[in-house]
């Protein structure tokens, strides 16, 4: 499954380009955001396959880091069956 970076704007270019910085990473991407409303750097946003689809106030972004990284942490604790017969497909 595929989820949306969170991601702050280092830098706006020309024609709706922008440089985001996400998981620690630059990635150069497109806003799609509406246009009355133009990103500035430092704005914090949610990219999708190098598409800035939204902004987001520091607390919205805040609350979405932290439920990423809590349920990231329990997908870690997932352990497959120590009884390999409870993996096979019931008929």
């Amino acid at each position: 499954m595929c989820l949306g970076q969170i991601g702050r704007v280092v830098a706006v270019g020309d024609g709706g380009a922008v440089l985001v910085e996400a998981d620690g990473r630059r990635v150069d991407a497109t806003d799609l955001t509406p246009e009355e409303a133009p990103l500035h750097s430092g704005d914090r946003v949610v990219m999708h396959s190098g598409f800035v689809l939204s902004r987001l106030t520091e607390s919205e972004a805040d609350d979405a880091l932290s439920i990423r990284n809590h349920r990231g942490q329990e997908s870690d604790r997932l352990q497959p069956p120590s009884d390999p017969t409870l993996m096979e497909a019931k008929s």
